[in-house]
């Protein structure tokens, strides 16, 4: 996805008018009532980016925001500096797996 698109969704979901690197979706299933459908969204345009800043590659930082976006429809979230911390440790766990 580019940023262009990616900025779209985190406008009209989390009213950011700005690209960002990863967005996680849970949703209720439109026929099964007491399920969930799961979307992840990363920004290739971000990854591609962020890459040179962390001397990193473009894969790593996209394998980095799934697990990131996994994470959070597992119930993690980063609002704070110690959950923060907390996600940071289990992507880094799950990334060099």
């Amino acid at each position: 996805m580019r940023d262009r698109q990616i900025k779209q969704l985190n406008r009209k979901y989390l009213n950011k008018d700005a690209p960002t690197d990863v967005l996680a979706f849970a949703m209720p299933h439109p026929k099964e009532p007491g399920k969930n459908v799961f979307d992840i969204a990363v920004s290739a345009d971000t990854a591609a980016r962020n890459s040179r800043f962390y001397k990193s590659t473009p894969q790593k930082e996209l394998k980095l925001y799934v697990i990131h976006g996994l994470l959070h429809l597992l119930g993690y979230d980063d609002l704070s500096p110690r959950k923060a911390a907390l996600m940071r440790k289990k992507e880094k766990q799950y990334a060099d797996t």
